[in-house]
C-alpha cells in the first residue's frame, strides 16, 4: 500500500528540485543563443533523472531484464518529451497567457528533429544486432560529443551580449545545481525501487511500468522547464530542450551506464524475444517523432490542430501499451 505514495513522494522530490535545477541553468546558461541553451544545459540537466533510472535499473535488475527497463524507459520519456511537452507548452501559453505559443523558428526543429531520429536510426541497429557493448554504448558518446560540439559553434556564434553576473552568483548556482541532481538521483533509485516493487507484487512487466511510470516521472524536468519556456513566450528553448532532452537520453543517459557495465561485468546479448519486442517499442517511437516534428514543421507555430494531433498520438500509444496490441 505505501509503494504509490512512494512513487508519487519521489516525484516530487524530482519536481521540487527540477524547479532549482531549471533556475541554476538559466544562470549558466545566461547569453546563450535562442535554442541552444535549450538543447544543452535545460536538456542535460532535466534529463538527469533518465541517466540516474537507466543506471539503476541496469544494477538492480541485470543484463537483459535491467537493459530492457532502461530502453523502455528512454522510449517511453522520449515519446512523452516529443509529444505531450510541446502540446502542453501550446494549452499552457492558451490558459495562462490568452493567446497562442509565438512564432518558432523550424530551422531548430530540423536541426535536433534530424540529430534525434539518427540517433534513435543507430540505437534499432544496435538493438536489432542482439548485441549491445563497450564499441556500441561508447559510439552513442562519440555522437553526443559530436552534437554538443556542433552546438557550442551555433552558442558562440549566435550568444548574446549581456551583463556578466558576479563570480559568486555563478558559484552558488553551480554548487545549488549539484545538490539537487544529488537529490534527483536518490529520488530515481527509490522510484526504480517502487516500479520494482509493483512488478513483483502485480506480475506487471518491469518494461511496461519503465514506459509508462518511470518514463512519466522522469520528464517532469523536462515539462517544467519547457512550462517555463511557453510562459515567457520563448517557445524555442523549451521546444529545443524536449528534442535535446531525447538525443541525450538516447546517447548519454543509456549509452553511459551500458558502457560501465559492459566494460566491468560483460556485455549485453539480447535473445530474440527481448530484440523483437524492443524492436515493437523503437519502432513506435519512430513514428510518433516523425508525427511530432511534422506537427512542428507544418506551421510557424502550433495551433490547436497540432497539439490536438499530438496529444492524441501519445493517447494512441498509451492504448495500445495498456491493451497489449503493442508487445512490451
Amino acid at each position: 500500500m505505501l509503494i504509490l505514495p512512494g512513487i508519487l513522494i519521489t516525484s516530487l522530490i524530482i519536481w521540487r528540485s527540477s524547479e532549482t535545477i531549471s533556475r541554476c541553468s538559466e544562470v549558466i546558461g545566461r547569453g546563450w543563443g535562442k535554442g541552444v541553451r535549450g538543447a544543452t544545459i535545460n536538456a542535460i540537466s532535466s534529463s538527469l533523472p533518465e541517466l540516474f533510472t537507466a543506471a539503476f535499473f541496469l544494477l538492480a535488475l541485470g543484463q537483459v531484464q535491467g537493459f530492457l527497463s532502461g530502453l523502455s524507459t528512454m522510449a517511453g520519456s522520449a515519446i512523452y518529451n516529443a509529444l505531450v511537452i510541446p502540446g502542453m507548452m501550446g494549452i499552457a501559453s492558451l490558459w495562462k497567457l490568452k493567446k497562442g505559443l509565438p512564432e518558432h523558428d523550424r530551422k531548430l526543429i530540423w536541426r535536433d528533429g534530424l540529430w534525434l531520429l539518427g540517433c534513435q536510426g543507430v540505437v534499432l541497429l544496435f538493438i536489432r544486432s542482439g548485441h549491445i557493448g563497450w564499441m556500441e554504448s561508447g559510439s552513442l558518446l562519440l555522437i553526443y560529443a559530436v552534437y554538443i560540439a556542433f552546438l557550442n559553434r551555433a552558442r558562440k556564434h549566435h550568444s548574446n551580449v549581456v551583463r556578466a553576473l558576479p563570480r559568486a552568483t555563478k558559484i552558488k548556482a553551480y554548487r545549488n545545481l549539484a545538490i539537487n541532481v544529488t537529490i534527483v538521483g536518490v529520488a530515481c533509485y527509490f522510484l526504480v525501487e517502487c516500479c520494482v516493487a509493483i512488478g513483483e507484487r502485480l506480475g506487471w512487466s518491469l518494461a511496461i511500468l519503465g514506459l509508462l511510470v518511470a518514463a512519466s516521472a522522469t520528464s517532469i524536468p523536462d515539462t517544467l522547464l519547457s512550462l517555463r519556456d511557453a510562459w515567457r513566450g520563448q517557445p524555442d528553448d523549451g521546444i529545443s530542450n524536449a528534442l535535446g532532452s531525447n538525443i541525450f537520453d538516447l546517447c548519454v543517459a543509456l549509452g553511459l551506464p551500458v558502457l560501465v557495465y559492459s566494460l566491468t561485468t560483460s556485455p549485453i546479448q539480447l535473445d530474440p524475444a527481448t530484440v523483437d519486442s524492443l524492436t515493437a517499442i523503437w519502432l513506435a517511437m519512430i513514428g510518433l517523432t516523425l508525427l511530432a516534428i511534422a506537427a512542428m514543421l507544418s506551421g510557424k507555430r502550433l495551433k490547436s490542430i497540432q497539439i490536438s494531433a499530438m496529444m492524441a498520438g501519445y493517447l494512441t500509444f498509451l492504448g495500445l501499451v495498456i491493451s497489449g496490441l503493442l508487445p512490451v
